[in-house]
């Protein structure tokens, strides 16, 4: 292989068990490391230009994706709009019917919402169906 001393460089950092894997190899070949690494860069291209491929269709599928999603959104959103502004109006027309109950309520007299609970109501708590527990020896 020809080398090229305009060749771009660049340096990279490794764990120590992986740079004592890779000296351990250039050893036993009887290479320096950089011709090693060099060569098994330039060996790998292929596979890494084909995975660079599949990557980019994929971002670019994701993209289109999204974008379909978005527009689908878009889509809908316009179709509910008029139904939305009908709730809101009719929403807006119950509330208003609510606050106007709840304003006539509170201004009704306290023995009126003592008789509409019931006249013979009992407020005290209920504890019916509770049981004690079993004594020993018995």
């Amino acid at each position: 292989m020809a080398k090229d001393s305009h060749s771009p460089r660049i340096g990279v950092s490794l764990p120590a068990e992986v740079y004592a894997l890779y000296k351990a190899f250039a050893e036993v070949s009887g290479t320096n490391m950089s011709a090693m690494l060099r060569e098994i860069a330039v060996t790998s291209a292929p596979a890494l230009e084909r995975v660079v491929r599949e990557a980019v269709a994929a971002k670019q599928a994701d993209a289109a994706r999204k974008e379909g999603l978005r527009q689908a959104f878009s889509e809908a959103e316009a179709q509910l709009q008029p139904l939305v502004s009908q709730i809101e109006s009719t929403l807006g027309m119950s509330l208003e019917g609510i606050e106007r109950a709840a304003v006539e309520k509170s201004a009704a007299p306290s023995s009126r919402r003592r008789a509409a609970r019931g006249a013979g109501a009992d407020p005290r708590a209920c504890n019916t169906g509770v049981r004690s527990p079993r004594k020993k020896g018995r």
